[in-house]
């Protein structure tokens, strides 16, 4: 979407810590799956060369008290804004920052949002005109939900979103137009003798910055299987996303537990209309057997939407799209035939689908990665297509890292990079950062050096930022950059 930013489901970890907003039961996870979904109407890619276009890093945030930094975000809005947030590691407690640089101007100075935080998390989102609305919670599954935002004024106070206390938040995100929707899971005793029951909620925020009613999208009575009743978690991860005029789609994992087969989660959507009138609970991939790996869910301004997901063990991906004006499609489509791997980026381009990935081939001496993509039209994949390659000087165990994905003025813009998982396993710099931007002039790749990494990208209108990190080394703390593109820039 024009200010949507993807979500990297599960990111690498950095010195012992998860990079990404990985819902918590996935977080047990080292080696993962990223899932990220992100919309895009119009032509696919091209392997034609040009020119470049990503400014200088600038550093926005470091701190020599700071220990590492994560749940880094950004977003970028169709006048050139960008605001980012991240978390900042000190003394076994976070603090939560926020960074804000109007169109044309350099980044303000970090806000500091909150303070003494240990497991909340924090999320970012930006309107067409360059109004930044940030939220976060003071703790996973038992605080409350805050918000701040920036306008031409500077930064507002914190408020509380009212009604939030005890709300598992998974995410928020903002449409173009200002429209937002906050997603989460509340805890819920149905039956006094049963366990409780986690209820999945969407939340808007207007425009004007209001926020409506808590609607509950998920069912509120104990999974069933075969007729009969059995206790289980009930929601989980819950995954939202909103188009122009307000309409919600939300996901999320249904959890329950089958004697004597196991635990099972299965995969269900709902929508909230414009009018705020809640659909029907729809189970998708309805085998009850099917355990739940990640699930990421997009909607373009103008209401286009794909939801993709997979199994628990990475191995079967599946993807549901639905064009803007028409239905959901009819059939859910296994995309896992291309064997791309479960580190794979999904962009839809209205009722086709386009994968993008990366592999490691160890030579005599050496390493390449290439990122590589394919699109899949009609029941079929193309050949796939190498736009960027990295050769490292190592035959060392190496791959790809985390895999984002942004999309606007026709064009995609990707984060990624290389980690050497043997350095990275002796605390050592492990990682370079990459980010391919994919324009109607050709594809063009810009490195950055050894102990780097890519940890967030944004795109709205003609721009595009992204945040890169610099790996804690000895005595050196951290950084954490900005780098900004304009499409128009040659």
């Amino acid at each position: 979407s024009s200010c949507g930013v993807t979500r990297n489901l599960l990111g690498p970890r950095r010195n012992g810590r998860l990079f990404g907003d990985a819902a918590s039961y996935m977080r047990v996870v080292l080696v993962g799956v990223t899932a990220s979904l992100a919309l895009l109407l119009g032509t696919g890619p091209s392997v034609a060369s040009a020119a470049g276009g990503w400014s200088a890093p600038v550093v926005i945030g470091h701190s020599q008290a700071d220990t590492g930094y994560s749940s880094s975000t950004i977003a970028t809005s169709a006048d050139g804004a960008s605001v980012a947030v991240w978390s900042a590691y000190q003394d076994h407690a976070t603090r939560f920052l926020a960074a804000y640089q109007a169109p044309g101007k350099s980044w303000g100075a970090p806000h500091v949002l909150a303070s003494g935080i240990h497991d909340g998390r924090i999320f970012a989102g930006i309107s067409a005109t360059g109004r930044a609305t940030v939220v976060w919670t003071t703790a996973i599954g038992s605080g409350s939900v805050h918000y701040a935002v920036h306008t031409a004024s500077g930064w507002s106070a914190n408020r509380s979103v009212a009604g939030t206390t005890s709300l598992d938040a998974t995410t928020f995100t903002m449409a173009p137009s200002g429209y937002g929707v906050l997603a989460g899971s509340k805890s819920v005793k149905i039956r006094p003798t049963k366990p409780a029951l986690s209820i999945a909620y969407v939340r808007k925020l207007t425009p004007s910055g209001k926020w409506g009613p808590a609607l509950r999208v998920s069912r509120n009575t104990l999974p069933t299987y075969q007729g009969k009743t059995h206790a289980g978690t009930g929601a989980m991860d819950v995954q939202a996303a909103i188009d122009d005029v307000g309409t919600v789609i939300a996901t999320w994992g249904w959890s329950y537990f089958q004697d004597p087969s196991g635990a099972y989660t299965r995969l269900q959507r709902n929508n909230v209309g414009a009018g705020g009138k809640v659909g029907t609970v729809v189970n998708l991939k309805p085998s009850p057997t099917f355990s739940l790996g990640v699930q990421s869910v997009q909607m373009s301004p103008s209401g286009a939407a794909a939801i993709v997901w997979t199994d628990d063990e990475g191995k079967t991906a599946y993807a549901l799209v639905k064009t803007p004006t028409g239905p959901w499609m009819s059939t859910t489509r296994d995309i896992s035939s291309l064997g791309i791997g479960d580190r794979a980026t999904y962009v839809v381009q209205n009722d086709s689908l386009a994968a993008y990935w990366t592999k490691a081939a160890a030579g005599s001496g050496s390493t390449t990665v290439t990122l590589q993509s394919a699109t899949y039209s009609a029941g079929t994949w193309s050949a796939p297509t190498t736009l960027a390659t990295e050769t490292l000087t190592s035959s060392d165990e190496i791959r790809g890292d985390e895999l984002n994905a942004a999309t606007s003025g026709g064009a995609t813009y990707l984060s990624w990079g290389t980690q050497d998982v043997t350095a990275f396993l002796a605390d050592e710099p492990s990682t370079t950062a990459a980010l391919t931007a994919i324009t109607p002039d050709g594809v063009s790749t810009q490195t950055y050096p050894v102990g780097t990494h890519a940890v967030a990208i944004s795109a709205g209108g003609v721009h595009a930022s992204a945040l890169i990190a610099r790996d804690v080394t000895g005595a050196v703390a951290p950084d954490l950059t900005a780098v900004t593109r304009d499409a128009t820039a040659r």
